[in-house]
């Protein structure tokens, strides 16, 4: 895997606009081929190897598209946002005004799991709950989740959330599964009546571990 100052220095020092532009094409092609390798559920999701591998290059073509865009500001160039990228951008922004993120997963052979992190539209102090039995109970937070508004809006930014289709479905690969885990991820926002749901059964977006992360669940 190239280094960002290795990339840098062969893919774009000294080039035109042109070059540049046709780097960060190239680049936001490697990364949709990427995330759509990793959530393809006819291949291994989790911690194979080459799972691991992919998804730490994705994470590699972000800083190389970084670098790209002021390579590209350095030549007199202007960067044009995909509308993918304009969709995620606004979904971001969505997030300052979070005031409730609610994480499940479910399947046969173990419990529930459902906890929600909520944010006082005042002070921006967060608190957990968990469903526990019939009745959600407060719990304090665990080691690795976000202890504050801004570091749960910042979490939730780093996972790229924008760029997730809306639901994950093993027909949508022309697949049937009838056991699994099926999850959902819910949001809601102090200056808005619409929450923004994504879901799925045994399909997951590209980053899904660092959602399970987020919240505290042992998996």
């Amino acid at each position: 895997m190239t280094s960002p100052e290795e990339f840098y220095k062969v893919r774009l020092q000294g080039k035109n606009e042109q070059q540049v532009l046709s780097v960060i094409e190239g680049i936001r092609q490697r990364m949709e081929w990427l995330k759509m390798q990793i959530e393809d559920p006819r291949r291994a999701y989790g911690e194979g190897e080459e799972n691991l591998g992919k998804r730490r290059q994705l994470v590699m073509e972000r800083e190389y598209l970084a670098l790209a865009k002021r390579a590209l500001a350095d030549c007199g160039g202007k960067y044009v946002p995909s509308k993918a990228e304009l969709k995620a951008a606004a979904f971001d922004r969505r997030l300052q005004h979070i005031c409730r993120a609610e994480f499940s997963s479910e399947c046969l052979f173990r419990d529930r799991f459902l906890r929600v992190i909520t944010v006082d539209p005042v002070t921006g102090e967060i608190a957990y709950k968990e469903l526990i039995g019939m009745a959600y109970c407060e719990i304090s937070i665990e080691d690795g989740c976000p202890r504050s508004r801004e570091e749960l809006i910042g979490r939730l930014q780093a996972l790229h959330l924008g760029e997730w289709r809306r639901a994950y479905f093993p027909e949508q690969y022309g697949m049937s599964v009838l056991d699994g885990e099926q999850w959902e991820l819910r949001f809601a926002f102090a200056n808005s009546k619409r929450s923004v749901i994504f879901e799925g059964s045994n399909v997951y977006p590209f980053n899904f571990d660092e959602v399970r992360q987020l919240f505290g669940q042992r998996y």
